[in-house]
């Protein structure tokens, strides 16, 4: 597809955030883990993006998480993501609340850990 890349995009800012935040907490082993989990769902994205047809759909089930006091919204995250590389996103349906803790993410309000269900299409 003329004008989207194959190479990952770059870190999302809120992984860079997260991954800093837990550096801060000396926490090396969890930032690793986040880094190389969006890393890795970016390469997944890209791969969906070669392999489905023109305007086809993609479904994903994601968990978000709380690590070390640290909020990870994996599904706006992900969602974010799957934009840059050339997905429409056609709808992020939130299934159940993983932990009843919220926390204030700006605009977007108050979150809890959550998983959904992210509907994607290729664009």
């Amino acid at each position: 597809d003329e004008g989207v890349s194959d190479v990952a995009p770059p870190h999302h800012v809120a992984v860079n955030e997260i991954v800093r935040a837990l550096l801060e907490k000396n926490e090396k082993k969890l930032a690793r883990i986040v880094s190389g989990y969006f890393e890795d769902i970016a390469a997944v994205l890209l791969s969906c993006r070669r392999t489905l047809k023109s305007a086809g759909l993609l479904w994903l089930v994601v968990g978000g998480g709380r690590f070390k006091g640290v909020h990870v919204p994996s599904d706006i995250i992900v969602a974010e993501l799957a934009q840059s590389i050339g997905f429409t996103v056609e709808a992020i349906r939130v299934a159940r609340d993983v932990i009843n803790a919220r926390q204030k993410f700006g605009r977007l309000g108050h979150l809890s850990p959550r998983e959904s269900l992210i509907i994607l299409r290729k664009t």
